[in-house]
């Protein structure tokens, strides 16, 4: 499945666009353990430089901001930041959103040597799961009703520890974007000098939406109407998600998930 991803402007910028235009820089938050799209180290990556170019292209320098995925719904409501990415039309947010810009190919993925056969999104069920920071939101209405009848469901926001958990034999399944997962082995091997193992990819969201409607500011010009969609997120550290104590069960156990890996 493709997971497509839009630039999102907040409503109350509409007024304000013409002086953003005139400060020439944008504040755009990215989502972070998006390793190759969004590369916090080196400010960079495959999605904040076509973000970064299409700013260009109208105009406007881009400071990225770099965050957990899970604040990302709440960027907006910190005044420094002018718009977030990895957010959806139907998230509820009043906001301003491009067109797409970036696609995820989004599968699940299990030990070749346990010889599993998935063919549907319900037989997740049976599995003990760790998938990408708000799976349920993009996955579809499917996805969210297996994960919230399935106890052993959790989400890892850092995504190199879905690799770690499934070579380690701690999940039977991680769902994850194939070149996020691809770059994350990197990491397992220099990071942690553990070693991977053979995989094999199983595509059950090819009948997921993959196009969402956008919206631009009313005083957009033509050249911001062609904007690629870019994500953005808020300034709040993802340090700061630290204290706060995990309080639905996908936290609980993404928690309890994580904690093995220090033994």
């Amino acid at each position: 499945m493709s997971r497509p991803y839009r630039l999102l402007l907040p409503v109350v910028l509409l007024s304000l666009y013409p002086t953003l235009a005139a400060a020439q820089v944008l504040n755009v938050a990215f989502g972070e353990s998006l390793e190759p799209y969004v590369m916090p180290q080196q400010a960079s990556g495959i999605e904040v430089e076509t973000v970064r170019e299409a700013l260009r292209a109208a105009g406007l320098g881009m400071q990225p901001v770099f965050m957990a995925q899970k604040r990302l719904p709440l960027a907006l409501k910190n005044p420094r930041i002018d718009a977030i990415a990895t957010i959806r039309p139907d998230s509820g947010l009043q906001a301003a959103y491009s067109e797409p810009y970036v696609y995820y190919e989004d599968v699940a993925i299990t030990l070749r040597s346990r010889n599993l056969r998935l063919r549907e999104i319900a037989e997740l069920g049976k599995y003990s799961i760790s998938a990408f920071p708000l799976a349920t939101q993009y996955l579809g209405t499917e996805f969210a009703r297996m994960a919230a009848g399935n106890p052993r469901y959790g989400e890892t926001s850092n995504q190199v520890d879905q690799n770690r958990l499934l070579y380690r034999h701690l999940v039977d399944v991680v769902v994850a974007d194939q070149r996020i997962f691809k770059y994350m082995n990197r990491r397992v091997v220099s990071d942690f000098r553990e070693p991977v193992q053979p995989v094999s990819y199983h595509d059950l969201f090819k009948n997921c939406p993959t196009a969402w409607p956008s919206a631009l500011p009313h005083c957009a010009t033509a050249s911001t109407a062609d904007w690629p969609s870019s994500r953005a997120t808020a300034c709040t550290s993802a340090s700061s998600t630290a204290t706060r104590p995990p309080t639905t069960s996908t936290e609980r156990r993404a928690v309890t998930l994580e904690s093995a890996l220090c033994r």
